[in-house]
């Protein structure tokens, strides 16, 4: 949901539970948008020399920021942004797959 600060007119994408209470509270009115929506393309890296696991950090034009780790974030988890939820993409996952597979085979040769 997007929301304007009544205050400062400045835009905010938050969670559509906080956007209504500070709409319902006079702090904030709700941004419609008018046509098909885009969301902003998302931009995403991967630090492979995090600890225990790499981490997969994903950002937007529009404020939102989220970092994934653990043994399938490449699988379970989603990044939303813009109203809507994004798988990571594929080749993020394949590179973070990799990383796990090389981590398991040196700690059962006992090099981790």
């Amino acid at each position: 949901m997007q929301i304007r600060d009544v205050g400062s007119n400045l835009l905010y994408h938050v969670h559509p539970d906080i956007g209504k209470k500070l709409v319902g509270a006079g702090l904030a009115v709700e941004i419609k948008h008018v046509g098909p929506y885009h969301p902003r393309q998302m931009s995403w890296s991967l630090v492979a020399n995090h600890m225990p696991w790499p981490v997969i950090k994903a950002s937007c034009p529009c404020g939102s920021s989220n970092e994934l780790t653990g043994p399938t974030a490449h699988i379970t988890q989603k990044v939303g942004h813009c109203g809507i939820q994004e798988a990571v993409p594929k080749d993020i996952a394949a590179r973070y797959d990799a990383i796990v597979a090389e981590r398991k085979v040196r700690m059962k040769h006992g090099r981790g």
